[in-house]
């Protein structure tokens, strides 16, 4: 059975054993959690058995991910670099008094107040720009099966306008349709052969499209803590950066080791004037 799910790609979820003997002994896998995709299970934990104290099958909780819906259309922004002020920004810069800032702070501080200082010279001088990004555009479509759906959908509004009375119009919005299908399904085939070609010297285009087909994004949805299950998006990051903390050496306070001054000249740049 667990071959024939696997040459179906389906996926079965259960590793523990799902019946609890006479004796207290644990049996065999009887009950499976199958799935289209693993990540559609982000964790499964066995509970008391059923009926019978010490024998019977034993119950599960599991955690299933449903496919979240997105809009079609969503609006990123971002900072503008090209039209930015840099003779503002650098004049900035260069008046201000950063030994004053930072005076009796170590090398995270510094950073920390240095990257406030930055940020808010950005906001100021360097204008936003909002980016509409819309549904992603499949790697099979060409400019010849593009104008087929654009004939297909305006001779169903032809056909929308007069209420599918218009027979002949139905009957060519049928055939369009029928065409257009025929013509998606021959690109579909012949861009998945042509990544299933160059597999080997390609491998990351097929792992894309792959990606791309995939329902559920893999991620992080639970995690154990001292046999404590976290499945708050937020603990879990924070859970992450403490663990990711402790491993860094810790800096002692006090003044950040001194540089001797190699050079007396000051390179500036003008972000203007091609080199």
């Amino acid at each position: 059975m667990i071959e024939t799910l696997n040459d179906t790609f389906f996926v079965q979820n259960v590793n523990f054993a799902t019946f609890l003997k006479a004796n207290g002994t644990k049996g065999n896998i009887l009950d499976y959690i199958i799935t289209d995709s693993s990540d559609r299970i982000s964790f499964i934990e066995p509970r008391a058995p059923l009926g019978n104290i010490n024998q019977g099958h034993i119950m599960m909780k599991w955690t299933y991910k449903i496919e979240e819906l997105q809009s079609k259309n969503h609006r990123i922004s971002s900072f503008n670099y090209r039209k930015a002020d840099y003779i503002s920004m650098n004049s900035v810069f260069e008046s201000t008094n950063w030994g004053l800032k930072f005076r009796d702070l170590d090398v995270n501080q510094m950073y920390e107040n240095f990257l406030g200082e930055y940020h808010k010279v950005v906001e100021k001088y360097v204008p936003v720009k909002i980016n509409t990004i819309g549904r992603v555009k499949p790697n099979w479509l060409n400019r010849d099966i593009k104008k087929l759906i654009d004939k297909k959908n305006k001779s169903w509004l032809k056909c929308r306008k007069t209420k599918f009375s218009n027979r002949k119009m139905v009957k060519q919005y049928d055939e369009t349709k029928k065409l257009c299908f025929k013509e998606i399904k021959k690109a579909v085939r012949r861009y998945e052969r042509n990544l299933a070609k160059h597999c080997k010297s390609n491998p990351k285009s097929i792992y894309a499209y792959m990606n791309k087909k995939s329902k559920v994004r893999d991620s992080i949805t639970a995690l154990k803590i001292n046999d404590k299950i976290v499945t708050d998006r937020l603990e879990i990051a924070k859970s992450f950066n403490l663990y990711f903390k402790s491993v860094f050496t810790r800096q002692e306070i006090g003044d950040p080791p001194a540089f001797s001054l190699r050079t007396d000249k000051i390179f500036k740049i003008n972000p203007f004037k091609s080199v």
